[in-house]
């Protein structure tokens, strides 16, 4: 019934903290619809439907906040682009009056603050106000799957991994050319908290090479690349001084790093 529930979406040690999916596929319309089923012919205990309610109630909020299609897909009313007319607005002012009346209550009979409410409330109330801003600007449909930072992340973690977890504005954009230019870029970051991304990367070849063809001679190109990068190259001139500095500026970060690891 629920082949993609394994251990690690419900057993506590195994349960993986940075993978979103893990509660995302529990808090379904599959778990909530089995749920109920099995809870109406007495399989299992008949107050489970209360936590199938639970698991559809957050399995719409997902999919309003997550909606990456203009039409409804799979029946998925909400996991739709948001519009002035579309059901979004409706389902948000009904989820914040009851997500402001939840409590968490531990084993021992206690509430407990957990800033997972105050958080979805804040992330309904984000998209609210951001929706009004957009329409009022012109535009009439946003794609909530869109407003994410899971790009943004696999860029900074591909970036940290060949520089250092703290890097400068120097350090960054050396390591910005040395991804690019060695192909080391990957869309997703491995062992993140983010879903796969199938859009364009954020380091795009076309960012780099292409420039204004008035400040400089087109040379045109013919042959066929692999990779993302426009028809008409342009040369981009570069000195041999900014070479050479970036590669000082890397040898001596690496003899300054392997230093102090000798040292403490």
């Amino acid at each position: 019934m629920l082949p993609r529930i394994t251990d690690q979406h419900v057993v506590p040690e195994k349960i993986s903290k940075m993978k979103v999916k893990c509660a995302t596929q529990i808090f379904s319309q599959r778990v909530s619809s089995t749920m109920m089923f099995l809870s109406s012919k007495n399989l299992i205990d008949p107050s489970a439907n209360d936590t199938a309610k639970i698991c559809l109630f957050f399995d719409k909020l997902f999919d309003s906040l997550n909606g990456s299609f203009d039409g409804v897909i799979d029946g998925k009313i909400y996991r739709t682009s948001i519009k002035k007319n579309s059901p979004h607005h409706a389902l948000w002012a009904e989820r914040l009056q009851v997500l402001s009346t939840m409590k968490f209550v531990n084993k021992n009979g206690k509430t407990c603050v957990v800033p997972t409410i105050e958080n979805w409330m804040k992330t309904i109330r984000g998209f609210q106000k951001l929706f009004k801003t957009l329409y009022n600007y012109g535009i009439r449909s946003l794609l909530p799957r869109h407003v994410n930072q899971d790009s943004v992340e696999c860029f900074f973690g591909a970036a940290r991994s060949v520089s250092s977890s703290d890097p400068s504005c120097h350090a960054f954009a050396s390591a910005y050319k040395t991804l690019l230019l060695n192909n080391l870029m990957s869309f997703n970051s491995p062992g993140s908290n983010c879903e796969d991304i199938v859009e364009a990367s954020l380091t795009s070849y076309r960012n780099l090479i292409i420039k204004d063809p008035n400040d400089m001679n087109v040379v045109q190109n013919n042959c066929n690349i692999t990779v993302d990068l426009p028809v008409t190259i342009f040369n981009v001139p570069m000195g041999i001084n900014i070479l050479r500095e970036n590669v000082h500026t890397y040898i001596a970060g690496y003899i300054l790093k392997k230093t102090k690891q000798k040292l403490i």
